[in-house]
């Protein structure tokens, strides 16, 4: 859901029958023509639709086996309430927004969802001492470097960039991380005995 132009419901078509629902026509023409061809995937379809006026309802829902959804900052309150009541085995949850990661968490969590699997990553591009912001595309692709952090080491990465969401720039041990981001996916089944099977053995519906 919020499938975008398929940065994963392409990849996800490599083991299963994929669904894409985005409401930005363009980005699923693009998706559907890669989609087309790209050869060795599974039967990939789309669908335009709203999905914070009108989200997929537990009747429509019933058809997948499991549902990935990557909504904008603001979450996706309105659809993970009707997936929270749908009977959905298996959901992944991208977020870029902890806030709203949170929030819609705990609708999936009140609802009987297992949060099994919580992946942290934070990006942060670091200027080297001495050196400017962007000058050219060679100093934006070979001059900056690239810091990731898993969840576990996610306060020493905070502590060592003395990274402040809310300002421009930070201190960095080597220069200036002048841009950041951090990405939450949770993985959520119904049951603990789920966690363990990979399979997909029927559709995916994918909210990118």
């Amino acid at each position: 859901l919020f499938a975008g132009c398929g940065t994963f419901a392409l990849p996800l078509a490599e083991r299963a029958r994929v669904h894409a629902v985005e409401i930005d026509a363009a980005m699923l023409a693009a998706l559907d023509a890669a989609a087309r061809h790209t050869q060795g995937l599974k039967p990939v379809t789309t669908e335009a639709r709203d999905l914070f006026g009108v989200p997929l309802t537990p009747p429509e829902l019933a058809r997948f086996d499991a549902v990935l959804v990557d909504p904008p900052r603001a979450g996706a309150l309105a659809q993970v309430r009707q997936l929270a009541a749908s009977a959905v085995r298996r959901i992944a949850y991208v977020s870029c927004n902890p806030d709203s990661f949170a929030r819609d968490a705990a609708v999936l969590a009140a609802a009987g969802l297992v949060l099994y699997r919580l992946d942290v990553s934070i990006i942060a591009f670091v200027r080297p001492a001495g050196r400017g912001y962007f000058p050219s595309w060679e100093e934006f692709a070979g001059g900056l470097g690239v810091v990731w952090a898993s969840a576990l080491v996610f306060s020493f990465f905070v502590e060592r960039l003395r990274v402040n969401a809310d300002g421009p720039a930070a201190t960095a041990p080597h220069g200036t991380c002048g841009w950041h981001s951090a990405t939450f996916t949770g993985f959520f089944a119904r049951s603990a005995r789920e966690v363990t099977c990979p399979g997909l053995p029927g559709g995916v519906a994918t909210s990118m």
